[in-house]
C-alpha cells in the first residue's frame, strides 16, 4: 500500500500554493497504478480464503464429490490470477517508485519554506471537528520467521559439518549468532515498518516512517535477546479519520490581508489610503468576476489520519519427555 501524499509546508490557516497542490495531485496520479494492483490482489487473497472456507464447510456437509471437484477446480483458477495479479503489483510498484523519484526530483525542496503571516485573525477565529471527510483503513499483516545463522546456512547448503567449520573459522561463538541474528531480524523488521509507513503524513522527509523505525528496531531487537522466538507477526495499520478541523468563523485581519496580496502580488500592488481600498473591495461593480484574476487561497479546513504498528513474538518452547 503506497502513502497518502502530503506537504508539511501546508498547514491549517496559512496560504497554500496551488503549484504545491498540483504536485500533490501529480504524486496521486503515479501512485494509481501500485493502489489498483494492490486492491485487486487483497480481494482476490480474500476471495481465496472465503473459497477455502466453503469447500471445507460442502466437505463437512457431505456434498457430492463431484461438486467439490468443481469447487477446487475454480479455486486452482483463481490461485493462478492471484499470482498474475501478485506479478502485475510487483511490476506497477517498480515502475511507481520510478516515477514518483523522478516527479519529486522536478520539484522543489519541502522541508523548509518561508511565506508572508497569515492573513486570519487569530483572536477571533476559531477551529471546529465537523464530520465531513471519512473513514477508512488500510490493513497489512505479515509473519518474519527468525532464522539463527546455522539455520540459513543448512537451508542454503546440504553439508552440515561444512557449515559449522566455516563458523569455527571464523571464531564466532553462539553469544555471538545468536546477537547477530537478533539484530538482522530486528532490522527487517524494522525495514519492513519504515517502508509501509513512510510518507504517511510527510512522503519527502520520511520522518513518521524513521521514528517507527527506530522505535521497532529497539523493540524487536529486546524481544529476540531476551526470548527463544520462532517468528514475529507484524502489523500495520494507516487510518484517514472523517472528523475535519475547520476553521468556523474564519475573520480575516485586514492589514494581514493587504500585506500578504501585495506579498504575492508586487505588480498589483494594494495602497491603502480609503479610495484604493473601496475599488479593490468590489463593492457596487455588477460585472461578472475575472476567473483569471489574481487571488489568494487559504487553507481553512484539514482532515487527520493516523498510524498503528504492533508486534506479535511467537515464542519457541521446546521440551523432551522419556
Amino acid at each position: 500500500m503506497t502513502s497518502i501524499p502530503a506537504d508539511p509546508t501546508i498547514t491549517l490557516g496559512n496560504i497554500v500554493s496551488l503549484e504545491k497542490l498540483d504536485q500533490l495531485m501529480k504524486i496521486a496520479d503515479a501512485q494509481k497504478p501500485t493502489n489498483l494492483a494492490n486492491d485487486r490482489l487483497n480481494s482476490l487473497i480474500l476471495s481465496t480464503y472465503k473459497i477455502d472456507m466453503i469447500e471445507k464447510q460442502m466437505v463437512n456437509m457431505k456434498i457430492p464429490r463431484s461438486s467439490i471437484r468443481a469447487i477446487r477446480k475454480e479455486k486452482t483458477k483463481l490461485k493462478v490470477e492471484m499470482a498474475e495479479s501478485a506479478i502485475e503489483l510487483a511490476q506497477a510498484t517498480i515502475q511507481t517508485e520510478s516515477d514518483v523519484r523522478a516527479l519529486k526530483a522536478d520539484f522543489a525542496q519541502n522541508q523548509i519554506s518561508f511565506s508572508v503571516e497569515s492573513p486570519i485573525n487569530w483572536e477571533s477565529s476559531s477551529v471546529k471537528s465537523v464530520p465531513i471527510s471519512y473513514d477508512s483503513l488500510k490493513f497489512d499483516v505479515q509473519f518474519f520467521q527468525f532464522m539463527k545463522a546455522d539455520d540459513k546456512q543448512s537451508a542454503e547448503s546440504s553439508d552440515a559439518t561444512k557449515s559449522k567449520t566455516v563458523n569455527k573459522s571464523r571464531g564466532t561463538t553462539d553469544d555471538d549468532d545468536e546477537g547477530g541474528d537478533s539484530e538482522a531480524h530486528a532490522s527487517t523488521l524494522s525495514s519492513y515498518v519504515s517502508d509501509t509507513l513512510t510518507g504517511f503524513g510527510e512522503p519527502s522527509t520520511g520522518t513518521h516512517g524513521s521514528s517507527h523505525m527506530e522505535s521497532s528496531h529497539s523493540t524487536s531487537t529486546k524481544a529476540s535477546t531476551t526470548n527463544n522466538i520462532e517468528g514475529t507477526v507484524v502489523i500495520v495499520a494507516k487510518c484517514t479519520h472523517k472528523g475535519a478541523d475547520v476553521m468556523a468563523p474564519c475573520i480575516l485581519d485586514a492589514r494581514k490581508s493587504v500585506a500578504a496580496w501585495n506579498y504575492y502580488y508586487p505588480d498589483d500592488y494594494l495602497f491603502t489610503d480609503a479610495i484604493n481600498m473601496f475599488e479593490a473591495s468590489g463593492i457596487g461593480k455588477t460585472s461578472k468576476p475575472d476567473p483569471d484574476q489574481p487571488l489568494l487561497h487559504l487553507l481553512s479546513g484539514v482532515s487527520r489520519g493516523s498510524s498503528f504498528v504492533g508486534y506479535a513474538h511467537v515464542l519457541k518452547k521446546e521440551s523432551t519427555t522419556s
